[in-house]
């Protein structure tokens, strides 16, 4: 699994991310998250290997999001 537990947005019981698909194109993704070990936790659907993942910024991208001024896809 992947650990991007600081990617993780949790809004209202649903777990998301922000996985960037080309450099500025930024898709949410809906996760179910396994095990937990400290600072690490394990995604177990909802992304690929060597996808690139949204760390820094990531509530940013989400409030831009719902005020509806960044379109997902």
């Amino acid at each position: 699994g992947e650990e991007v537990e600081a990617a993780v947005i949790d809004s209202g019981g649903e777990r998301s991310i922000f996985v960037e698909k080309v450099p500025g194109l930024f898709e949410k993704r809906l996760i179910r998250l396994g095990a937990k070990d400290g600072h690490r936790v394990e995604v177990v659907s909802g992304l690929a290997g060597g996808e690139r993942v949204v760390v820094s910024g990531g509530f940013t991208l989400k409030s831009e999001l719902e005020k509806g001024s960044l379109e997902a896809e």
